[in-house]
């Protein structure tokens, strides 16, 4: 990862389950946020490690409410 990703991206949220990450990213793309998946999960077992989300830092604060908004439907 570059520096400049470090500097402009913050993680927004992170979990186990990549199919309930992969609908929160929906919903930040939906709204035209720039979000973006990495998934560190163990390719071999797939049983250790998560899945987070990063957007822009520009982003920060729409994607947190938009996200805690989703999680209270």
């Amino acid at each position: 990862m570059s520096s400049s990703f470090n500097k402009d991206w913050i993680l927004v949220d992170s979990s186990s389950d990549i199919m309930y990450m992969e609908l929160r990213l929906s919903k930040l793309l939906a709204d035209g946020l720039r979000a973006v998946i990495m998934n560190r999960k163990d390719s071999a077992y797939n049983a250790f490690g998560s899945v987070e989300i990063f957007v822009h830092r520009d982003d920060f604060m729409k994607a947190k409410h938009l996200l805690e908004d989703k999680q209270e439907e």
